[in-house]
């Protein structure tokens, strides 16, 4: 069967790929564009400072890097109960703003201590100032600790997240909403099996956050 070749120029460019159009290499093979994308290298971690091209494409476009407007400092450290020890006023600020279950929060924090007790980055309260979870858990002794690019989601019930950080560095430490991308509360129940309808129907409170599945009769 005769072959007709043409000017690359004569053709027309493919809307929508589907990654599994065949590019010949040689006389023998050819590739995919899935081939191809998976070998791209990214990075292990989101970061703004990446210098990876692809990776900062999609940080740009998933990422809203915007100052968070109701952050709200208060002097002292904040411990798992959620109460501020008043001790610390002079050398540690409380940063809190409100969240949303399920969202994911980018922090950027910096903690120091050398004596005393033990320190939390994040405290998760709820809308009564109770402690809730409490992560990040920082040692005494340890010295200077600096948490780049923390990407901590809200768990259920949380109503507030504050971050412990060191006055010194304040100017250096950012909180900021991440709300594009589908983050998921780990302990956030997803599905609960019924026997059939009326078991459902039964059922004095239905979770927002769970999803109850009925097999067909």
């Amino acid at each position: 069967m005769a072959v007709t070749y043409k000017d690359i120029d004569q053709l027309t460019q493919k809307a929508t790929p589907t990654g599994t159009e065949k590019l010949p290499v040689s006389d023998t093979e050819y590739i995919t564009p899935q081939q191809i994308a998976g070998m791209v290298e990214v990075d292990d971690a989101v970061s703004t400072s990446s210098e990876n091209a692809l990776q900062n494409v999609i940080i740009r476009r998933n990422y809203p890097f915007a100052p968070q407007p109701d952050i709200t400092k208060q002097d002292g450290r904040m411990g798992a109960s959620g109460t501020i020890a008043s001790g610390y006023t002079s050398t540690f600020e409380v940063w809190s703003v409100p969240t949303t279950p399920g969202y994911t929060y980018l922090i950027y924090g910096r903690l120091n201590l050398t004596g005393g007790s033990n320190c939390y980055l994040v405290v998760w309260t709820d809308s009564n100032g109770t402690g809730i979870k409490a992560e990040y858990y920082y040692e005494v002794g340890s010295g200077n600790k600096l948490f780049y690019n923390v990407l901590a989601t809200a768990p259920e019930g949380a109503a507030y997240l504050n971050v412990n950080v060191v006055k010194n560095y304040s100017g250096n430490t950012f909180i900021q909403r991440l709300s594009t991308l589908p983050f998921i509360p780990t302990d956030m129940p997803k599905y609960a099996l019924m026997n059939d309808e009326a078991a459902y129907r039964a059922l004095t409170t239905k979770e927002s956050g769970t999803l109850y599945l009925i097999p067909e009769s």
